[in-house]
């Protein structure tokens, strides 16, 4: 029974930097990025809010250029939010009981969205989140703004999306389809278009305002840790193979 030294000896040999590889990546920096970049620091001229919302649908763009802490180098989206509005003043919290969150690039402008929503998706679109939702903001008394931003709770779990600046704008497409209770209360840019509709299926929307987000990043692994990941698998069904065989030759 020889194989099963050599199996243990190629698990002791690459463990340990598989582990150190992996532990790398669980603690690289986070990178958080506020779009539209103009207002990281302003409070906006309004407000989203009220009591509840009924289903809907949302799309908003937003500048490549905003994304220049990146290094014009992709990365994985796993996070973001918008800003609480200057008028909040405890800690508040919304829920969306089912709600689809869509990410994609494309070449479409802030201000040149199309009214019909697929003419804005980017071939790469992909389903980020789907599920229920919970948006909350921890606000601490009354003051001037900006607030902080709403932090998402995704029980469902997300598909991170990878971004690439220097391939265009970021997309964002927001479904609620059984809408908002209670409603985000977010800062609100009346001078740059979304396009919205009342109703979650629709494919055709009308010009409106926007949300100052913060979008939440991590780096895409170092090539050796993918490398070091994928020969440990491969090493480890070759170890299980050889076992079966083994076992298939002594019975």
């Amino acid at each position: 029974m020889k194989f099963r030294p050599a199996c243990a000896a190629v698990v002791l040999v690459f463990t340990p930097p598989l582990l150190l590889a992996g532990s790398r990546c669980a603690q690289a920096q986070e990178i958080r990025i506020v779009s539209p970049g103009t207002y990281e620091n302003i409070e906006g001229e309004g407000l989203f809010g009220g009591a509840t919302a009924a289903p809907y649908r949302y799309q908003q763009v937003f500048p490549a250029a905003d994304f220049a802490a990146l290094g014009n180098q992709p990365h994985w989206i796993v996070a973001f939010g918008p800003r609480a509005d200057q008028s909040v003043t405890s800690p508040h919290s919304a829920n969306l009981p089912d709600n689809e969150i869509r990410l994609s690039t494309t070449g479409r402008e802030p201000t040149d969205l199309s009214l019909q929503f697929d003419d804005n998706l980017g071939s790469d679109v992909m389903q980020f989140y789907r599920g229920p939702l919970t948006m909350m903001v921890d606000v601490q008394g009354p003051g001037p703004g900006p607030r902080g931003f709403y932090q998402a709770d995704y029980p469902a779990g997300v598909t991170p999306f990878l971004y690439d600046p220097s391939q265009g704008k970021l997309l964002m497409d927001f479904i609620a389809w059984q809408g908002e209770t209670p409603k985000m209360i977010a800062d609100k840019i009346p001078d740059l278009q979304t396009v919205v509709s009342g109703s979650p299926t629709a494919t055709q929307g009308d010009r409106g305002a926007a949300a100052i987000f913060q979008f939440t990043f991590v780096p895409v692994p170092e090539p050796s840790s993918l490398t070091l990941l994928g020969l440990m698998l491969v090493l480890g069904s070759l170890c299980r193979r050889v076992a079966l065989t083994k076992t298939a030759q002594t019975a």
